[in-house]
């Protein structure tokens, strides 16, 4: 995600499980690799090998992220990639 994002809360739900966290950003895409990584591979987190192996999974294709103080009550995602890809331009 954007690095303007490292510091803030992260809530994330894997398919089939509840909302975990809270996760704190750390770490942001190089602007330069940023259209690779959201819409080339679609990635939009990355947690680190501890978390991974508590998971099981090293690779998950679909995880909701939300941004926040605490899990939302209800949700309403988007799909990153797209997104991003429909307002890249406002941010340049």
């Amino acid at each position: 995600m954007s690095c303007g994002d490292i510091g803030r809360t992260v809530w994330l739900r894997r398919p089939g499980h509840g909302w975990e966290g809270p996760f704190i950003s750390v770490d942001c895409s190089a602007r330069k690799d940023l259209y690779y990584h959201l819409v080339g591979i679609g990635m939009v987190v990355e947690v680190g090998h501890k978390q991974a192996s508590e998971w099981g999974q090293y690779v998950i294709y679909r995880i909701d992220v939300h941004l926040g103080s605490r899990p939302p009550d209800t949700w309403q995602g988007i799909f990153y990639p797209a997104w991003w890809v429909k307002n890249v331009m406002e941010f340049e």
